[in-house]
This record gives structure tokens, sequence and C-alpha cells, in this order.
């Protein structure tokens, strides 16, 4: 073994042919020259990589540079499932690396949660650790059952349709619409486990867990949560792209993160996680010449669990959640047409001066989910239906706010539905009470420049709705609902 290791030693990283060998198994490889992957790009570059987007056969280019390396969410011959699980500290970023065990061990009753609700389902996913956090991978073979299923259960906006429509990938692709309409489908899926795993394993958990990363206020060591990130359903298939296991997990150096101010954070690469101790594959992850072993005897290929799918899509039919979201989607909101005469002419007199300002200069706080979070509280305290809430949001990101191109490769339909569909389905299936809605919450979570605002009546307003089930039951302004 010492003798191998030395060998391995002298070989570049990336030069090693298991390596190598292991990436292309992930980029659904087929003879060195047939990949499932539409493309390959850095990892954390921008958040417009994909538009420097590079067939896989281009693997070489970030090889020879030591790149990161991620493959896009979008496959030809699969539609990929992705859960991602990470520690998050937003006021001290290099946390997670100062003590690497503790903000993985914080994600425990989350990661076991989803182990138990996927193999509960049959379903044997990949399991990949990278620098801050648990990612669990499969994939559905396009046609199958499960496949069908997913993309009979809803309809994409049509806005993101026209964009499946004239998007190309670098070798001239486009999303089908069944495939576009499946990935919808799989965001209402992945949003109803999100739930379970949350009911499951919130009380557990020592730090906030949050369905994306909301800012919260401070604890311990911050600003921390473990974020259960389900945001890559929010956008565009094409738009997303998923780390690569046995690559370099750069994150660190390309956000400017460092330990003390200068020194760097130690070399990590992401890998799979299977049949070793939490403990011994943090320590792995560091030790480029284990990883070089480990790459000789562990697999990377994205398994098929098709078949099993299928039993998570058949619980989904049957869950609240279905039924939240067959309510969510009964209302039609304003079509853009009658923005001029409906959401644009909208008095916020009712609203705290807080969430006035967000909705007047709504970039960029409309982009912080938190600050979602937070508009879909005040006005569903007021009456309105989310869909309608959304249909609001939509607008501000579809006015001149100085969103630049965003826009145009993302689409602002999806994302303001989304975003709103989670925040009001956590508090309407009882996975939020408002504990911190609040105006000291809100000044913790920079959400507010100094104001003092009396959020309680909207608090109270808002757990008597769901009590009185009284959620979205006027259109637009309604009253505060008191006991």
């Amino acid at each position: 073994m010492e003798k191998n290791t030395v060998e391995i030693s002298k070989v570049r990283y990336y030069a090693d042919p298991f390596i190598r060998a292991r990436i292309l198994e992930y980029l659904g490889d087929v003879r060195g020259e047939d990949f499932s992957a539409v493309y390959i790009s850095r990892s954390d570059f921008s958040r417009e990589q994909f538009l420097s987007a590079q067939p896989p056969q281009e693997l070489d280019y970030f090889l020879d540079r030591d790149l990161d390396i991620a493959r896009s969410f979008w496959d030809r011959r699969s539609l990929l499932v992705h859960l991602d699980i990470e520690y998050v500290n937003f006021d001290f970023p290099a946390e997670p690396y100062l003590d690497i065990n503790r903000s993985f061990r914080l994600q425990d009753p989350v990661t076991f949660a989803v182990r138990k609700l996927l193999l509960g389902s049959g379903i044997r996913p990949l399991h990949v650790l990278t620098g801050r956090g648990n990612h669990f991978i499969w994939r559905l073979e396009l046609g199958s059952p499960a496949f069908i299923r997913l993309a009979n259960l809803g309809t994409a906006p049509p806005s993101l349709k026209a964009k499946y429509r004239q998007w190309r990938s670098p070798d001239g692709d486009i999303i089908s619409p069944v495939t576009g309409d499946a990935f919808f489908g799989l965001g209402l899926v992945m949003e109803s486990l999100a739930y379970r795993v949350k009911e499951m394993s919130d009380f557990q958990s020592l730090i906030p867990l949050k369905l994306t990363a909301v800012t919260v206020g401070p604890i311990d060591r911050g600003r921390e949560i473990v974020s259960y990130d389900i945001s890559e359903y929010a956008d565009p298939l094409y738009t997303r792209t998923i780390r690569i296991p046995f690559t370099r997990y750069l994150k660190a150096r390309e956000k400017g993160i460092t330990l003390d101010g200068v020194t760097q954070v130690p070399q990590i690469f992401v890998i799979p996680f299977q049949k070793m101790e939490l403990e011994d594959a943090v320590r792995l992850m560091r030790d480029q010449d284990g990883v070089r072993q480990l790459a000789r005897r562990t697999s990377a290929r994205i398994p098929d669990q098709s078949g099993p799918s299928e039993n998570m899509v058949c619980e989904y039919e049957k869950s609240a959640a279905r039924i939240y979201h067959e309510w969510f989607y009964s209302v039609q909101p304003e079509e853009p047409e009658n923005w001029g005469i409906s959401y644009d002419r909208i008095s916020f007199v009712e609203l705290p001066e807080c969430a006035r300002r967000m909705l007047l200069r709504p970039n960029d706080i409309l982009l912080q989910p938190a600050g979602i979070e937070f508009i879909v509280r005040v006005l569903l305290s007021l009456g309105w239906h989310p869909r309608h809430i959304a249909g609001l949001i939509r607008s501000k990101f579809e006015r001149d706010h100085g969103w630049g191109l965003l826009w145009y490769s993302y689409d602002a339909t999806a994302r303001a539905e989304f975003y709103t569909r989670i925040f009001t389905g956590q508090f309407a299936l009882g996975l939020d009470d408002l504990v911190d809605f609040n105006c000291k919450s809100n000044k913790e979570k920079g959400l507010c420049d100094g104001l003092s605002c009396d959020l309680e009546p909207y608090r109270r307003s808002l757990l008597n709705r769901r009590k009185h089930g009284k959620l979205g039951h006027r259109p637009f302004h309604g009253l505060f609902l008191q006991d």
C-alpha cells in the first residue's frame, strides 16, 4: 500500500486515469464520446455561468487547469433528481471550513430524514459530500412511467415554456415541452419531500433548518442555518449545475474566503460517501492521495432509480402537499397586460413601512429568500391569495428596477411562484409558526434599515387566518382577522 501511495503522489491529480474515469461516469459517458450531460462549466464561477458552458468533450480544458467542475442538471437521456443540504453561515463564511466536523454533524438530522424517506420509497441515490454539505442524486429515464407521471402533475408557466423553446445548448439542443413539464412536476414532488423532511427533523436540529438559504437572526456562532436548498427547482432546467464527484472544491477560493484573513482554506475534494464513518469521510476529503485511492474502488455513476421513484410520485399524489398545490393553482394571477389597472395601482397604505419600501425598491431585496418570505407573510395576513402575491412579485421582477439581463435567462414567473409557494406552504401545512415574524428579527436579518414597525397585528391576523381556514380569503386587500 505504501508503494502504491508513493506512485500515486507522483501523478498530477487530474492526470490520474481513475479520477478521470470517475468524472466521465458522472457525465454519463458512453465510450468516451456520447455524454448524457448537456454541458459542463465552472462551479460557483458566476450567476451566469451557463453562458460560458462547454460541451463535455471539452473536459480536458478544465482538467488541465486544475479547476472545479460542474455538470449540467439538464441531461439528454434522463431527468436528474438532486437534493442539496449544506451548512450556511451568513456572518462568518469561513465557519464550515474552520470546524468542518461540526458543520456536517449539524446536518445529521436532515440527512437521516432524507435517507429514511428515500429508502421508504425504495430509492438508493448516490450520496456525495462537498466542502459544506451533502448531496443526493439519482436519475429517471426519459419516457419511464415515473417521468410520465411527473409530466402529468402540472404544466410549466407559459413564459418558461417559451424560454425552453428558445434556449440552445452548446450543441444546439432544446428542452422538449414534456421534459419541461416533468421538471416542473419534479419540483412539486421535491417540495413535498422537503416538507416531510422538515417535519421529521426540525425539532432535532440545533440550528434553524430552512428550505432555501433564508437569513435568520444570530445565535452562538452568528447567523447560521442548515439549508435544505430546493431552489434549483425555481429556475429553468438549463441554468443549474451540479458538482462532480472527485473534482476539486474551490468555492472558498472563488469567494475570497480565508480562515483568518490570510490563511487559505485547505484543499478539499468532492467525494462519494458510502461505507465509511462521517469523520473518516471528512478527513478523506482533504487527502489528495486518499481520494485517488477511493477512485480506484468507488463508482461515481448516477444510479437509475426510475422504478422506485414512481413510488415517490404516488406518495405525493396522496399527500397534503398535493392538496395545497391544487389550492395554490386554483386562482389565476393578473396577466401582464392588466398590471396597469391591477398590481400597479394597488395602494400599500395597509402595509408596514418596511414592506412598502421593499416593494417600491425591490432590487435586490426580492432576490433574497428572506425578503420574499417577509412580503409573503405580510400580504397573506391581509387576505391575499398566494397566487396573487406571486403575480405582484413577478410584476416587480418584470418592471425596470435595474435587473439588467437577469430575466432574459431566468424566468420571473417561475421564480416568483416557487418562493411564494414554499413560504406559504410551510405556513399552511403547520411547519412555520411565525416565531421570527417581528421587527427585531427583521433587523437581525438585515431586512430593515432602522425602522420600528409593529408587526404583531399582522402576525396575529395570519395565525388566525390559518386557524379559521381563511387563508387567501380575499383576492387583494383584506382586513386583520382577529379572534
